[in-house]
């Protein structure tokens, strides 16, 4: 009996000191710092209405493709960071956006994400002085789902939706008033060295810890 509770005591040991010290693999986004991304993101049918919660018929949703460039801030703190956190611009430079890319399978450079983005459609978004958004700035179209992220490298990175929905909500928006719409999307891009990278400031990779 003693010998059964010994052994019993050994595994519990081993097992607990062995459970504190393993972590889940993650990957690594660090090299991604500084990257820019051109991205096209191009809505599916979708519903729209006028109101949510509405008990109208839905009608035709108006949304086309949209090009839009993608600042990738990743904190060098953590070793290894999963996380991205992006910043969206339009063609011409104006901050439309942010939201991030996380890591969930793969290599470093070949793998599945989840990307996630708050981006200003029908509103006008204020990024403050350090690159986040101010309180009081605005967004009305949430993009998530997940991506496949692509390339021998860094700068040949391509990335792909393999699933996405895409939420539009003015924020003035009431049960009776306002525009609301759900949809899918297809995302597709990947690293960008277009002379046409906006020029932002904190200039890109320059982001503090954000989470």
């Amino acid at each position: 009996m003693k010998k059964v509770s010994l052994c019993i005591g050994v595994v519990l040991v081993l097992f607990l000191v062995f459970g504190a010290h393993a972590a889940p693999p993650q990957g690594d986004l660090r090299d991604f710092n500084g990257t820019w991304l051109k991205l096209t993101v191009k809505p599916q049918k979708g519903l729209e209405f006028t109101g949510y919660y509405s008990m109208n018929a839905p009608q035709k949703m108006t949304a086309g493709a949209r090009k839009i460039y993608a600042c990738m801030d990743v904190y060098g703190g953590y070793s290894p960071n999963p996380q991205a956190y992006l910043r969206f611009f339009d063609k011409d430079g104006t901050p439309i956006g942010h939201g991030n890319l996380r890591w969930n399978a793969g290599t470093n450079l070949e793998f599945l994400g989840y990307l996630g983005a708050y981006i200003a459609t029908d509103v006008t978004y204020i990024p403050g002085a350090n690159g986040f958004p101010l309180a009081e700035s605005l967004t009305d179209t949430e993009l998530s789902g997940h991506v496949n992220v692509k390339g021998n490298a860094v700068d040949k990175i391509k990335i792909k939706s393999i699933s996405g929905e895409g939420i539009i909500l003015a924020p003035d928006a009431t049960e009776a008033t306002g525009r609301f719409a759900g949809f899918g999307y297809i995302l597709n891009g990947g690293f960008t060295r277009d002379k046409n990278v906006p020029q932002v400031n904190p200039a890109c990779g320059e982001i503090v810890e954000w989470f």
